[in-house]
This record gives C-alpha cells, sequence and structure tokens, in this order.
C-alpha cells in the first residue's frame, strides 16, 4: 500500500490530513489543543482527521525478518532456556509428573506470550523484562484462553449435532478467528468478547486484508514449527528432543505473539486500542529535515511557507508576550526585521534585549540594540545602567556612531542617575580617540568636573583632560 507523505517534511509518512487546507502533515507538523486533546491544523485551526498510524509505520508484512529476530534477546533466550531445560522432565516414565511440568510450561510461555502482545501492541519494539506487568499477569490471560479454546470446541460439538457439514463450517471459522481472539483478550481481557463471533468479525472486519495476511504468517509459522520437529524427532535422543523441540516452540510462540501485538500497534484505532507510543517515522527512515524540539516553532514554519506571514506575527506576538524562551524572541525578530515593520520591531526590542542580557549574550545583545536603534531613533531601554553597559559593548565592537546615538541625552532620560559621569566621560573619550572632535570631548570633561568635583573619577577626568589639552 502506498504511504502518503507530509506535506512540508516530503520524507516523512503523514499521520493526519486537513479537509480544508488538503494537506497532509506529520505529528511534528500538527497543533495540539486541548483539553479535550485535538490534533489542529496549524494554518486554518481546524480539526485534523487521522490517517492512522499505519500510514506512519513499517507494515508488519514487511518485518518477518524482526519477527524471528524478536527472540534473540538475552532475557527472551535465558527465559525460554531455562522452560526447555525443564521439559526435560516430560520425557521420564512419570505420567502426574510429566503431565504436571507440560502444563506449567505451557502457561508460562502463553503467559509471556500475552505480555509481549500487550507490550508491543503499545508500540514497544524490543522485548519487555520476563517480570514486566501487564494484564496477561492481573487477569490470568492463559488460564482465560484455554477456556476459550474449550468453549470453542463444544460450538463444534453442537454444531455437529446438527450437521457434520455445518461442524466443518464452525471449526474452520473459529479457527480463523483464533489470531483475532486472542488479539481480543489482551485488549479488553474480556472472555465474553474474546468467544463472541459478531466481536471477533468486527475485529478482522476493521483489519482488513491484512488480517488474511496475518493468518497465513501464522499457520506458516505453525508449519514450521511442526516440520522442524518432524524431522529432529527421529535423530534425537528423548531427552534431548523434548528439550531442543520444546525451545523451538517457545521461539516460535514468542514470534506469534510478537506478530500478533504489532498488528494490534499498526491498526490500534481501528480496534478502539488507546495509549500507544506513536512514531513519527518509518524505521529505517532517511534522515529528515531538521524539526524544532518546540511544536510552536514547526507552527511558524508551515505559516511562513504558506505566506502567512501576519497570521505568524499574530501568534508570535501572542507567544512572546507570555514570556516565551529564546528562541521564539529570535523568530519574532527576525520576521519584524524582514516584514520591515518599524513599530513593533522597536516595542518588542527592549523585551529581547534584557532577555539576552540576562542571559549574558552581550554581542547578540548588541546586535539586536543596533537594529532597534535603525528602526526607531529614540529607541532605549528602561535602566540606565544597561543602556551604560549596551553603550560599552557597542562601543568595544567598533561601532562608534551607535555608541555615541545610545548615550545621547543620557541625563535627560536618566535624571540622577548614578552612572551619569561613567556614560559621558565614555562618550568624550568616543569623540576624542575615533572621533577626532577634541572641543567637544574637553567640554564634556569639563563640564563634568564642574558638576562631579568629589566624584570617584575626578582624578581620571583631570588626567583626561590634560591629555585632550596637549592635543589641542
Amino acid at each position: 500500500m502506498a504511504k502518503t507523505f507530509c506535506k512540508y517534511h516530503p520524507r516523512t509518512p503523514a499521520r493526519f490530513h486537513c479537509e480544508a487546507c488538503e494537506a497532509d502533515l506529520c505529528i511534528a507538523c500538527r497543533k495540539r489543543e486541548g483539553p479535550p486533546p485535538k490534533d489542529i491544523c496549524p494554518t486554518c485551526l481546524k480539526e485534523l482527521s487521522s490517517l492512522g498510524i499505519a500510514n506512519t509505520i513499517t507494515p508488519f508484512w514487511e518485518r518477518i525478518p524482526r519477527f524471528f529476530a524478536y527472540p534473540a534477546k538475552i532475557d527472551s533466550l535465558l527465559y525460554i532456556g531455562a522452560l526447555s531445560i525443564a521439559s526435560v522432565l516430560t520425557a521420564f516414565p512419570l505420567p502426574l509428573i510429566a503431565f504436571l511440568v507440560a502444563v506449567a510450561i505451557t502457561y508460562l510461555i502463553l503467559r509471556y506470550g500475552y505480555i509481549i502482545l500487550h507490550h508491543t501492541a503499545r508500540g514497544n519494539l524490543d522485548p519487555p523484562g520476563v517480570l514486566t506487568g501487564s494484564p496477561a499477569t492481573e487477569k490470568n490471560l492463559p488460564v482465560r484462553q484455554l477456556g476459550i479454546f474449550f468453549v470453542m470446541a463444544l460450538m463444534v460439538v453442537a454444531a455437529a449435532l446438527v450437521h457434520q457439514a455445518l461442524a466443518f463450517a464452525v471449526f474452520l471459522g473459529l479457527l480463523f478467528s483464533v489470531p483475532a481472539s486472542v488479539m481480543s483478550l489482551a485488549i479488553n481481557g474480556s472472555f465474553p468478547e474474546a468467544v463472541n463471533p459478531a466481536a471477533l468479525a468486527q475485529i478482522i472486519g476493521r483489519i482488513g486484508m491484512p488480517y488474511g495476511i496475518l493468518y497465513i504468517f501464522l499457520l506458516l509459522l505453525s508449519g514450521g514449527e511442526a516440520a522442524v520437529l518432524q524431522v529432529l524427532e527421529p535423530v534425537l535422543p528423548i531427552w534431548l528432543f523434548f528439550m531442543l523441540g520444546n525451545f523451538i516452540s517457545c521461539y516460535f510462540t514468542v514470534i506469534m505473539f510478537n506478530m500478533m501485538g504489532y498488528v494490534v500497534y499498526q491498526y490500534h484505532e481501528e480496534l478502539g486500542f488507546e495509549g500507544v507510543r506513536e512514531f513519527d517515522t518509518t524505521e529505517d527512515a532517511p534522515p529528515q529535515p531538521a524539526k524544532s524540539s518546540d511544536p510552536f516553532v514547526n507552527e511558524l514554519h508551515i505559516l511562513l511557507s504558506e505566506g502567512k506571514i501576519d497570521e505568524a506575527k499574530s501568534r508570535l506576538k501572542q507567544r512572546v508576550q507570555a514570556d516565551a524562551g529564546e528562541e521564539l524572541h529570535a523568530q519574532y525578530h527576525k520576521l519584524l526585521k524582514l516584514n520591515n515593520d518599524k513599530t513593533e520591531l522597536a516595542r518588542h526590542g527592549g523585551q529581547y534585549v534584557q532577555l539576552l542580557l540576562s542571559s549574558r549574550q552581550s554581542s547578540k545583545a548588541a546586535e539586536i540594540y543596533g537594529d532597534c536603534i535603525n528602526a526607531d531613533p529614540d529607541f532605549s531601554l528602561n535602566d540606565g545602567r544597561q543602556v551604560y553597559e549596551m553603550a560599552q559593548l557597542v562601543f568595544s565592537s567598533g561601532h562608534y556612531d551607535t555608541a555615541l546615538h545610545i548615550l545621547n541625552r543620557f541625563a535627560q532620560r536618566f535624571p540622577g542617575h548614578h552612572v551619569i559621569p561613567h556614560a559621558y566621560f565614555l562618550a568624550a573619550k568616543i569623540l576624542c580617540e575615533n572621533k577626532g572632535q577634541d572641543a567637544q570631548a574637553a567640554k564634556i570633561i569639563s563640564g563634568l568636573l564642574k558638576q562631579y568635583p568629589n566624584h570617584d573619577l575626578s582624578t581620571e577626568l583631570r588626567s583626561y583632560s590634560e591629555v585632550i589639552r596637549n592635543l589641542q
């Protein structure tokens, strides 16, 4: 079956479809809102329809080698090996002990099989630990499964009382429904549903044609297991045959339960099975275009790719006003700059610069401050100390005119501020050393000495005044 791919990440299988936009989206591109949680189109904000997880994962019929490799993990092998060693007891001529051991082994491997089925159905592709809790351990599913087989046998017997042909038809129908019964029991833990022909037919119908494929694979596995055992029986000692035969039987059982669990996972929406772990790429998929860890950033990229700049600005403005992280502030500043929205750029700039200064990103803060001044010559921060520090940063990066612009009318903007002498001394240095305006620098120094004769800077101011006088 051909896959549908995401409009914005063309190599990623889509998970949702928007009827209004006629667009398919992957998990990273959908907008999540709630409660109750709903999947929303980031462009038109209408609810998305699901394409089913089957579109985003590798279908089970393409994973056959992985199913065969599934039990070959240390925990599974040790468990299967322990059961196989215990099966040697069934080879001894002690009927009661042999029977009890056989029942115990059957129960334990079925119990582990149901744990695997439930674990896989939730999207966990590695084997669970042997002691992992699940409905299989809480609801004693192996015993219920044996009870289901008993009820099915009674159905065949009842049909045989009517007519032999009817009994044969019932037998074939029940045989075909066994995987559905096992999956139903694993999903719901309900004995009545697992023997209800109507409920089983509903499961088969919801899965559709792939159920037939699953059934064929399970038949082949059962037949393959029987064929291997038939080959081994004549050539092995009885005790070794029991041990190795049990190992093969348990190994194939794990494969079958893993396969059924994966089918539940693949069709969990159709089956009404919730709480699965989802992925936004298929296994072994090629590298994808980078996606942000923040879904909102992905939402913005989609809006911009659709040319909805004003909508992107509006949503981003709401987010940054709610004290968003640095990434969103950077996105907003970039968007305002590209859109030449000078008024909003200057308004937002103060918040952004302060955020950068608080995170010690001085160079970036100076760059943003320069953008704000270009947008609004009257732009300034509200904190005099930060304005002075910004002027120092800009000066140290060689932007002398910008530094002077930042310091202009400092005393009028921040009357009585304790950094006024430092701010005007810096302005005087720039005028003298970088702009060649010695007279203007001397005038500033003279004014500082008159207004702050006893300031800590007074000695340095007098020395600098002497330097300027010598230059003149």
